[in-house]
């Protein structure tokens, strides 16, 4: 709901009837989960959709927080937030720790995986694996296909111009950081006119 009335800020004006809908939604949506299948809907959900799909999501994510953003910026972020700014500890396991272990388990995840069982002698029918794996890809299409549309929506007179500027933080993104302009240690950010590849890209640096 947050990421929602973020994206969408008529919605704020009318949080209640947002609200509202939602929670109705929601309660239409689970519905399903009350009958006499409900057990074989949770247990595709479960399977499909809290596994492979939150693994793959998760790994992309940190990627693209600490490997494009860069972990520089997000630790001026945390800085301009919190006051301080995260320790080694956290900064090497988002950067390298996660990611690696976050692939090991999708790459095992996989490696393992054997069709849906509800008990010992009940299988699933062979074509929920299908609706299975629809309902994981519904998530993990997200990120290739956003990724596409919002580099061809940038302004470039060449694909590589395109990636540069969608892997670029913009000027309205760095003011809204600004709380404290006056401390400019604690907001200190790199300008958009003069990024280099090694402050936000850890692996030449790191």
């Amino acid at each position: 709901m947050s990421s929602l009335t973020d994206q969408f800020p008529p919605l704020r004006r009318n949080k209640f009837y947002f609200t509202l809908g939602f929670c109705i939604f929601c309660f239409l949506v689970a519905l399903p989960s009350t009958t006499h299948g409900g057990q074989y809907v949770w247990g595709l959900m479960d399977k499909y959709g809290g596994d492979f799909a939150v693994l793959l999501i998760a790994f992309f994510e940190i990627i693209a927080l600490m490997w494009i953003y860069g972990f520089r910026n997000f630790s001026q972020d945390i800085y301009a937030m919190l006051g301080h700014k995260p320790g080694i500890y956290w900064i090497v396991t988002w950067v390298a720790i996660a990611p690696i272990l976050i692939i090991l388990v999708f790459i095992a995840a996989m490696f393992f995986y054997k069709p849906l069982i509800l008990e010992a002698d009940v299988y699933y029918p062979p074509w929920s694996d299908g609706v299975g794996w629809l309902l994981a890809l519904l998530s993990m299409i997200q990120i290739p296909l956003w990724a596409i549309i919002m580099t061809l929506l940038q302004k470039g007179d060449t694909l590589l111009d395109k990636i540069k500027m969608a892997c670029t933080k913009n000027d309205h993104f760095d003011h809204r950081l600004r709380k404290h302009e006056h401390d400019t240690d604690a907001v200190a950010m790199v300008p958009t006119t003069k990024m280099t590849p090694g402050y936000d890209n850890p692996s030449i640096k790191f």
